[in-house]
């Protein structure tokens, strides 16, 4: 299943994407949906370690080109996810900032080191099925009250798979 998404990009990156389509004989959609599968350990790795999404603040950009795509909803739902706890503007922040360091890791490298990169960055820090978060509920202090906390376990693919109260 595939979610329909709309956002816009600049004319430098608009014209990387149409080089690199020509290039390799794919659409814009196979491109970009490619470039969110591989970098999505990147973006693992900023969600994981900083969770505050400095990185991923509102910019100015002068957007001219409109970018539809089909994405797996999962991915999409990954995504707006990490846009929710990481409190980004959107989460076209988000694929256009992948499609950044995509390109910037392509001028730098060719693309069989960025795939090797990537898998370090997958080995190091998204190895983990399990990701829980510990949050601690407000409650009126009595004489017998304890701190209550609250534990989530989400899946690889950001589905709810425990949910426990505990002192």
């Amino acid at each position: 299943m595939y979610h329909n998404y709309n956002f816009v990009i600049n004319n430098e990156i608009n014209e990387k994407i149409k080089n690199h389509c020509r290039h390799y004989k794919i659409s814009k959609n196979i491109l970009i949906n490619n470039i969110i599968n591989l970098i999505m350990p990147v973006l693992d790795y900023y969600y994981y370690i900083y969770e505050d999404g400095n990185k991923f603040k509102y910019k100015k950009i002068s957007a001219t080109n409109k970018i539809r795509i089909n994405i797996n909803i999962n991915t999409y739902n990954k995504l707006k996810h990490i846009h929710n706890n990481m409190n980004t503007f959107s989460t076209a922040i988000l694929i256009r900032e992948m499609i950044k360091i995509f390109f910037k890791e392509i001028e730098k490298n060719e693309q069989l080191h960025l795939i090797k990169k990537i898998k370090r960055y997958k080995r190091r820090y998204t190895d983990k099925v399990l990701k829980s978060k510990k949050w601690k509920k407000e409650s009126f202090i009595t004489h017998m009250s304890e701190e209550i906390y609250c534990y989530l376990g989400f899946s690889s693919e950001y589905k709810l798979l425990e949910f426990n109260f505990s002192t």
